[in-house]
């Protein structure tokens, strides 16, 4: 019965890994009309998505725990990190730390958002990504738009994530 268990076990671990390879591999996935998402894998369940134009570059790495999401200009950036339910965001306006459900600390996160160039310059890229929601890369770009979205008091990605 073991040697059964751990067969399954080995076959499902399998089709995952390669499930996961064919999403992670190194690759420019978007659309004619969108700006070009680099995907590469580092490692087993690691992954970096970039997608950058002349004024903002957003660089997200995810791996099983976290996700921690730069947003560069010329003039800012700002880092997001998301881990096992709590969101920092550090930038030259400060640093914010908020647990789940602390709506303390709300006030201050749409503050660094709102006041940060690198996030609306990012919200307005991400905007254009084509890559949809039923891909890797686009639900994960389409979530870290739906933060960004998040200052602004309404959420067309929110709206398109829950199509």
């Amino acid at each position: 019965m073991t040697a059964m268990n751990t067969a399954t076990c080995a076959r499902w671990a399998g089709v995952a890994a390669i499930a996961m390879a064919g999403l992670l591999a190194p690759t420019a996935a978007a659309a004619a009309d969108g700006p070009s998402v680099r995907v590469t894998r580092h490692g087993a369940g690691r992954a970096v998505m970039e997608v950058a134009d002349k004024t903002v570059t957003v660089r997200k790495d995810v791996s099983a725990d976290r996700s921690v999401v730069t947003l560069t200009t010329a003039n800012d950036h700002l880092t997001l990190i998301v881990r096992r339910g709590i969101l920092s965001l550090t930038g030259p306006a400060g640093d914010v730390t908020m647990k789940r459900g602390g709506v303390s600390e709300y006030g201050q996160v749409l503050a660094l958002l709102q006041g940060s160039e690198a996030a609306a310059r990012a919200r307005t890229l991400l905007a254009t990504v084509t890559e949809g929601p039923d891909t890797f890369v686009g639900q994960s770009m389409l979530l870290t738009r739906t933060l960004l979205e998040s200052a602004s008091g309404s959420s067309k990605a929110m709206t398109r994530h829950q199509e």
